[in-house]
């Protein structure tokens, strides 16, 4: 691999035996592996001959963002198929490339749909030799993939919905670990083909897809086109898309206002577009359950716009865009200070920029002013964001009670619980009941109390009275002591 930019030491400096300002480059090689150090330098300045200050952090980066979640996905597949076969005797995996009408579910359809976008989009900048923003698809991958499909639709591909819905996830998972070893081997060449090989003993031992291994190496293997979804397919999978970017922005909005996942909102009001059902279905509304259940959300409500007044003011701060661009910017500065909050809203993340200035959100100070109709609340946020060119708005309440508080706490005993089970070394489908003692802070044998606790661990949570457990662990944080006992 060739960069055609100068190399320099983390201090700027040209790279100096002498000095020895710069780590042995077999050192991390041997450390992190050749694919993290390539991943590093084709993404980096020096691909488009500019310098590079190298450092060891931004391999390891490469290793913490993109090769160790896409390992982690195969090994996630891999004990879920093994279960599939423990329980039911049978191989779960079908192949797409010739079942696709056997894939229904609009998780599965979605995740199909996000990967060929991502793939037609690396295959694009690939012919154009932009290895840059080629490389760049990576971290979207791992997003879509890791974040959003393992972690949504992790029932499914645990077994908890039907046994045909399990076969149709795993059969997708593996699709699509297949088309990652295939798609992306010209960027990580020895994890492609370290997956391949492990992949290629896991069939065996399974007893699926020996055609796809008869080559010796996935570097030998040809290349294939992505399945073709119906309109039908592709229609499922925006109702997904829907629900997946709704769900992107309450964690954005919980972030930027510091609120722990584990903490319950109130209540979340949504206003969408009326539009966005002129060109999309109405079907993605059976799935708000999903942004109620991932973002911890006691109330979810769609509203009209009317509902809600929002004044924002939008200000260009000064000590950072002359910080930025110096004297220079002066004249646009002056324009910027004399323009509306819609003037501004079209400049900030212009891609072309403004006149030669590209202006982010963080160059400006941007406050919000919320009144809801018929609710007293001062204590609202909000985040606006658009899909497909259609406005929605989020508003959180931050409104803080005892219910509220309840439904806290009981999510720091069910995350004990988990915690308990992998100190035990027990697996998520292995036979437990799990009983508790000490002096929780709020009633846990309350029926509320149990089925918001089951609903996340998905095992028995009963008062200890002396039964014969294998494993005991103290959490102070909660108040109480946790048993295991085999069933």
């Amino acid at each position: 691999m060739i960069v055609n930019g100068l190399v320099l030491a983390e201090d700027g400096k040209k790279m100096s035996k002498s000095q020895k300002n710069y780590p042995d480059i077999m050192e991390v090689v041997n450390e992190y592996g050749s694919d993290c150090l390539r991943l590093y330098l084709l993404g980096s300045p020096a691909t488009r001959a500019e310098p590079l200050r190298f450092t060891k952090t931004g391999v390891h980066a490469q290793m913490k963002d993109i090769i160790i979640p896409l390992s982690n996905s195969v090994v996630f597949f891999k004990e879920y198929v093994n279960l599939y076969f423990k329980t039911h005797g049978t191989n779960p995996i079908f192949q797409l490339e010739s079942n696709m009408d056997k894939v229904s579910n609009p998780i599965n359809n979605w995740i199909l749909h996000k990967y060929k976008e991502i793939y037609l989009d690396y295959n694009m900048h690939m012919g154009n030799y932009d290895l840059n923003r080629a490389v760049g698809v990576l971290p979207n991958l791992v997003e879509v993939l890791n974040n959003g499909y393992i972690k949504l639709g992790r029932q499914l591909i645990k077994g908890k919905e039907s046994k045909e819905v399990w076969a149709e996830s795993l059969s997708t998972m593996y699709y699509l670990i297949k088309r990652v070893v295939m798609d992306f081997r010209a960027i990580i060449p020895f994890f492609c083909e370290s997956q391949y090989q492990n992949l290629k003993t896991f069939s065996s031992e399974i007893g699926f897809d020996n055609e796809f291994y008869s080559a010796s190496s996935v570097h030998l293997n040809e290349s294939t086109d992505f399945v073709e979804l119906s309109s039908e397919q592709v229609a499922h999978s925006y109702d997904f898309d829907i629900i997946y970017n709704i769900i992107k922005e309450l964690y954005q909005m919980r972030g930027i206002n510091n609120i722990s996942l584990k903490k319950p909102l109130k209540n979340v009001s949504l206003v969408i577009d009326p539009e966005l059902d002129s060109k999309y279905s109405t079907r993605y509304l059976n799935y708000l359950n999903f942004v109620s259940d991932e973002c911890n959300i006691l109330d979810l409500q769609i509203i009209d716009k009317t509902q809600v007044n929002i004044t924002k003011s939008i200000s260009p701060i000064k000590a950072l865009i002359f910080k930025q661009w110096g004297k220079t910017v002066s004249p646009v500065f002056d324009e910027l200070n004399k323009m509306n909050v819609v003037e501004l809203e079209q400049i900030i993340g212009l891609t072309d920029g403004y006149k030669g200035f590209n202006f982010e959100k963080s160059h400006f100070n941007i406050n919000s002013k919320i009144e809801m109709i018929g609710q007293t609340s001062a204590n609202l946020v909000n985040r606006e964001f658009k899909f497909d060119n259609f406005n929605m708005i989020l508003i959180g309440n931050l409104d803080w009670d005892e219910t509220t508080d309840k439904i806290y706490y009981y999510r720091l005993v069910a995350t004990s619980i988990q915690k308990c089970r992998k100190l035990a070394g027990v697996h998520p489908w292995d036979p437990i009941v799990c009983y508790y003692s000490g002096n929780p802070k709020y009633g846990l044998n309350e029926p509320d109390a149990i089925d918001y606790i089951n609903k996340i661990t998905r095992i028995k949570f009963d008062k200890y009275s002396g039964q014969d457990v294998f494993y005991e662990s103290e959490f102070e944080d909660v108040g109480i002591k946790l048993h295991l006992e085999h069933i």
